[in-house]
C-alpha cells in the first residue's frame, strides 16, 4: 500500500478500525522493513556483528572442526602405521563413523596423500633421533607378498 505509490488518503489514516495506518503496522511489509532497520541500528551502534562478521567467524568454525577431524585421522593412521596394521578394511568402516559429516576425507585418493604426510612426518622424526643419537642401528626384516616373490 505506501511502498510503490506513496500515501494519499489522510483522512481515514488513523483508527482503530479502517485506519490506513493501523492496516499498515500490523502487515508483514512493515514488520519486515521495521526488523531490518533495527538490524541496520544495532549493526551501526556494533551491538550486533556485521554480515562479513558473522560469514567470517562461521568459516573460522569450519577450519577449526576439520583441523580436528584431520588431525584425529592422522592419529589413526600413524596408530595403524606403527602396528603395520593395514589402513582398508575395517578401518574404513570405523573411520565413515567418526567422520560422517565429512565423507570428503574418505576417498583413497585423501587417504593416500594423508598417509603420505604421515610418512613424511614419521620419517623426518626418525631421521632427527638418528642425527641425535651418538650410535644408531637398523634392524631389517623381509616378508614375501602372496605372490610369494620378494
Amino acid at each position: 500500500m505506501f511502498g510503490m505509490i506513496g500515501f494519499r488518503d489522510w483522512k481515514n489514516a488513523s483508527g482503530d478500525k479502517r485506519g490506513s495506518l493501523k492496516i499498515h503496522e500490523n502487515s508483514k511489509l512493515h514488520s519486515a522493513a521495521k526488523e531490518k532497520a533495527d538490524n541496520f541500528i544495532m549493526v551501526s551502534n556494533e551491538s550486533k556483528p556485521d554480515i562479513y562478521s558473522s560469514l567470517s567467524k562461521a568459516y573460522e568454525n569450519k577450519v577449526v572442526r576439520n583441523r580436528q577431524i584431520l588431525l584425529a585421522i592422522k592419529d589413526g593412521i600413524v596408530s595403524l602405521e606403527q602396528r603395520n596394521i593395514a589402513l582398508r578394511g575395517n578401518w574404513d568402516k570405523e573411520l565413515k563413523r567418526k567422520t560422517s559429516q565429512c565423507p570428503h576425507y574418505l576417498s583413497p585418493k585423501v587417504q593416500n596423500e594423508l598417509i603420505y604426510c604421515c610418512e613424511i612426518e614419521i620419517r623426518e622424526k626418525i631421521v632427527n633421533d638418528c642425527k641425535l643419537a651418538d650410535v644408531y642401528s637398523v634392524c631389517a626384516d623381509d616378508t614375501t607378498d602372496v605372490s610369494v616373490k620378494e
